[in-house]
């Protein structure tokens, strides 16, 4: 899950952020995942897993997990992300925060 949610957010926020020019249809290309059926994915994943020699593995877990929900993490965050006031990075900017300082104190969520 801690995974998941720092790929997620790191992606979210550098195309929601950072004003990157090609940065939706970049998220929108890891949305195509869902287009799929997850049966599809399946077999390719599990071909990597063995290639890798983590069949079986714990490891295989996390990487499945972490493959399969990023997609709809940067999808939730990046709907998160448009609640936030562009000016509030500004304003940070403006008073000498770098981008990790914005990604760290205005846009990951508290509590």
């Amino acid at each position: 899950m801690f995974l998941t949610v720092l790929i997620g957010s790191l992606a979210s926020f550098s195309v929601s952020r950072m004003r990157l020019s090609k940065g939706p249809l970049l998220t929108d290309a890891a949305l195509l995942t869902y287009a799929l059926h997850a049966t599809f994915l399946i077999f390719p994943f599990h071909r990597i897993m063995h290639s890798y020699g983590l069949t079986d593995s714990f490891w295989a877990v996390i990487a499945a997990h972490v493959t399969f929900a990023t997609p709809f993490a940067i999808l939730v965050l990046r709907q998160y992300a448009k609640l936030i006031a562009i000016e509030l990075d500004d304003a940070a900017r403006v008073d000498g925060a770098s981008v990790v300082q914005v990604y760290l104190r205005i846009y990951l969520p508290r509590h």
